[in-house]
């Protein structure tokens, strides 16, 4: 699997599911097809519904009336009260008292299968007790497990960033203190009932099975799955998995992006085998920047546990700046007066601007330092001085530099200085100047978009600028990000079918900065498309050679998500009509994507960009091309 795509599902889950239907489907159709049964069976499952019960001993009390109540009852209406009767909140009773109905074999398994969804802790628990076939029993587990509730990894560090950042000389707010013991309570409960600890020895013991179990656990919940792994108290049940089953298992939760892959990679029994050292710096950077959030900085704190001779690194995460806390701020520094000072929004707006972006230099200068400290064999100088030389870059932007540069050879930043000092006198005389454009060097050079061009001075005319020094702060770093975003799901494997002519292009347009902002807003485009496929494409870089395709044609339909057909020629940018038609295509094909996803899950197309994690003004530019799609 490649850790730069989100885990696909579990293999067998979509059958369980259709299994399922299907047996729900054939019992109520045969209860249609006889109206007395069907007449019947609304009683009586108010009847069964009054005996259900969350109780264990009432319910295993209950065994004289439920027989007393299904002794008359045909062997088909049993069949069809016990199926049809779990998918309508009889679940615990049905399994706990499937001897009752004495069905045989497929019509067990098709009742287990239908309590699974609802009581998958029982379902698991008596699984063994019931004569199936290995396939059954796969089936009825992997729907069992498919209903395990996740942990929030991400609450829980939102609220320890609250917890820790504040002053310890003053008290933390109340709700904060509340929120804070709750979610420690939720923790505690959510191990205690962790599906894992209801699979049965048997399963356990039998590889294959446990390793679908466990692969879909991780998938669904892989905080609390690797929670309950450390607490549990008896050996390590991944111990018993083969070395790529359990270096497989490790790419699924380094794709999270949330770093708990280097957290938790004890628990997969990586070996000092050298060999394995470029996969484990491939996980690294997954569980470092694969995410959509900034959590992934968490990484940091389990990169002792690679053999790379790493130490800790807490990392200290920027916490959301309120508006109450702009307003105590603004406050602070108001000279003493009686006269009360009501400060308008846009003072209020702007003072959380400035202690936001405070909070994040104090992450990268905080972060620069401890990998001076801590990596210091992986860290020399220059190398932090390129991977931090632009204080103003994103967080995420900070970690995909470090993710990357920290495998690689000091040489190669030393020659970026050197090449950056030949070339601009300026950066000659003012360092941090120089520093900032190593930086938007190495950043351009890992993403594979030929910094050369845009570093290139012109020889002749009157403006000697190179076009990296034409553009603003803003459009460069814009451009920047839209390209690391598009590199962690694909790589480089966009930018190498897509040279960007920029000296054809600048000309085409009043300023260089309109060219960058004008390849931006494509990247973006293509950025929103990926994220709508990786719901629905199952190989989004093996999709991609079809997405090219599909643009140098001209293509009005989207590709579909079988598509593998190579790209023929490359995405050329030579033109300004060139990138607005690539550009009105890839817009296209976002509405044809949230329409498909709309029809699939039975939901509107407002819903499905409602639901996407991706920027503000993203979602809004979605919102505009919907409205004007709708338009006459």
């Amino acid at each position: 699997m490649d850790t730069s795509e989100h885990p696909a599902p579990a293999p067998g889950l979509a059958l369980a599911h259709q299994a399922r239907e299907a047996a729900l489907t054939r019992c109520r159709e045969a209860m249609e097809a006889q109206p007395a049964q069907m007449a019947a069976h609304g009683p009586l499952v108010a009847k069964l519904r009054g005996m259900n019960t969350s109780d264990p001993a009432r319910l295993k009390a209950l065994s004289k009336d439920l027989t007393r109540l299904l002794n008359p009852l045909s062997y088909g209406a049993r069949h069809q009260l016990a199926v049809v009767g779990a998918a309508e909140g009889l679940a615990r009773l049905v399994i706990g008292h499937l001897e009752t109905f004495s069905l045989r074999g497929e019509h067990t398994f098709e009742a287990l299968l239908v309590c699974a969804q609802d009581e998958p802790k029982l379902t698991l628990s008596r699984l063994d007790g019931h004569p199936l076939a290995p396939e059954q029993v796969k089936l009825v587990m992997l729907m069992a497990c498919s209903q395990q509730p996740a942990l929030d990894f991400e609450e829980f560090k939102r609220v320890e960033i609250l917890v820790n950042s504040g002053d310890r000389d003053v008290p933390l707010p109340g709700d904060v203190v509340r929120r804070h013991d709750q979610l420690r309570g939720l923790r505690s409960q959510h191990l205690r009932g962790h599906l894992l600890g209801h699979l049965p020895k048997s399963l356990r013991e039998e590889a294959p099975l446990f390793e679908l179990a466990i692969t879909l656990l991780l998938d669904r919940d892989p905080y609390g799955t690797l929670e309950y792994l450390r607490e549990e108290n008896q050996p390590n049940p991944l111990e018993a998995l083969a070395l790529d089953t359990r270096m497989s298992l490790l790419e699924r939760v380094a794709a999270r992006g949330l770093g708990l892959a280097s957290n938790y990679l004890g628990l997969f029994g990586v070996t000092e085998d050298p060999g394995l050292h470029p996969f484990l710096q491939r996980i690294f950077r997954a569980d470092l920047t694969a995410g959509s959030s900034v959590f992934g900085a968490y990484a940091l704190e389990g990169a002792p546990n690679y053999p790379f001779d790493l130490g800790r690194i807490e990392p200290v995460l920027p916490r959301r700046i309120t508006q109450a806390d702009a307003q105590a701020y603004l406050e602070k520094g108001m000279p003493d007066t009686d006269t009360p000072r009501t400060f308008r929004p846009a003072e209020i707006e702007k003072a959380m601007e400035v202690m936001q972006d405070r909070q994040a230099l104090r992450f990268q200068e905080t972060l620069k330092a401890d990998l001076g400290r801590q990596w210091k064999h992986q860290y020399p100088e220059v190398k932090r001085e390129v991977i931090f030389g632009d204080p103003d870059l994103k967080i995420r932007n900070i970690l995909y530099l470090v993710a990357h540069g920290t495998f690689m050879d000091t040489p190669y930043f030393e020659q970026i200085f050197s090449l950056i000092r030949e070339q601009f006198p300026e950066a000659r005389r003012d360092p941090l100047h120089g520093a900032r454009l190593a930086n938007r060097y190495f950043f351009l050079d890992l993403l594979g978009l030929n910094p050369g061009l845009l570093f290139a001075v012109p020889q002749k005319g009157a403006n000697r600028k190179a076009l990296i020094e034409a553009v603003s702060d803003y459009q460069i770093r814009a451009f920047l990000h839209a390209g690391m975003s598009i590199h962690l799901r694909v790589g480089d494997q966009f930018f190498k079918a897509m040279p960007i002519a920029w000296p054809m292009l600048v000309n085409q347009y009043d300023h260089p900065g309109q060219a960058m902002q004008a390849i931006t807003t494509l990247l973006e485009a293509l950025d929103m498309l990926l994220t709508l496929a990786e719901s629905v494409v199952p190989g989004l870089r093996e999709w991609l050679s079809s997405l090219v395709e599909a643009l140098t044609e001209g293509s009005a339909l989207v590709p579909g998500p079988g598509s593998r057909s190579p790209a023929k020629t490359p995405l050329r940018l030579p033109t300004r009509a060139t990138v607005d038609r690539y550009g009105d295509l890839l817009h296209s094909y976002c509405l044809q994507l949230i329409h498909a996803n709309a029809a699939r899950q039975g939901k509107s197309s407002t819903t499905i960009i409602q639901n996407l994690r991706m920027p503000r003004n993203r979602t809004d530019k979605l919102f505009a091309m919907l409205e004007a799609e709708r338009r006459p």
